[in-house]
């Protein structure tokens, strides 16, 4: 069975800000004929704070990105902000 290398630094966001963005990094399977067990790549979201002047109903994977302050005074349920 082979191992894992250390995995890379993660890439440069792929949209400035909207909530659309991802980031990938990325490892390599060394030595065995077997392979390794689990992912050679990881993507996670990033820059999801709403654009400045940005695009009004910008939607992104099937969702509406609204401010967080909108969401709460509309009772939308739980809003979070996350800071990156």
């Amino acid at each position: 069975i082979g191992f894992w290398s250390q995995w890379s630094e993660w890439s440069r966001c792929s949209e400035p800000c909207g909530g659309c963005g991802k980031r990938r990094r990325v490892r390599v399977c060394l030595g065995g004929e077997d392979g390794c067990a689990g992912f050679t790549e990881q993507v996670q979201p990033c820059n999801s704070h709403v654009c400045i002047g940005g695009k009004r109903g910008h939607v992104c994977s099937g969702r509406v990105l609204i401010p967080c302050e909108l969401a709460q005074k509309l009772h939308f349920g739980t809003a979070q902000q996350q800071n990156r």
